[in-house]
């Protein structure tokens, strides 16, 4: 399963599922009450590696945002300013409704104040 705890608490989950054809066919509808994507990945265990995988992109976009925020501190840039610049961009794609967006920083802040950094945050 993946999605934030919103998507779950509204029964809108991505579900990856490992299993045999016969046993996707069975499941499939309870599964549909905690999600809306529910995808067949493969055969047992296909499920747990794809959710693996999708994981390890997620965490890997967690530290560039962080070591983005982090350079943009260092430069006096203004996160928010940055991060709404940058979804225009090329890094657009990546950051349009990334989960980790509010987790990185908050609201607008001035150059030079704290930048709203609540969790992925490390000091260095």
């Amino acid at each position: 399963m993946a999605l934030t705890r919103a998507a779950a608490e509204s029964g809108r989950l991505a579900v990856m599922v490992g299993a045999t054809d016969a046993l996707f066919k069975r499941i499939g509808p309870l599964l549909a009450h905690i999600g809306t994507d529910i995808t067949h990945c493969g055969g047992p265990g296909a499920g747990q590696a794809t959710k693996l995988i999708n994981n390890m992109l997620l965490f890997q976009n967690v530290v560039a945002l962080a070591e983005a925020l982090t350079l943009a501190r260092k430069a006096g840039l203004w996160p928010q300013r940055l991060f709404e610049t940058l979804t225009t961009g090329s890094a657009g794609i990546e950051l349009q409704g990334a989960p980790t967006r509010d987790a990185c920083w908050s609201a607008q802040r001035a150059p030079g104040t704290a930048a709203g950094i609540s969790r992925f945050s490390s000091k260095r």
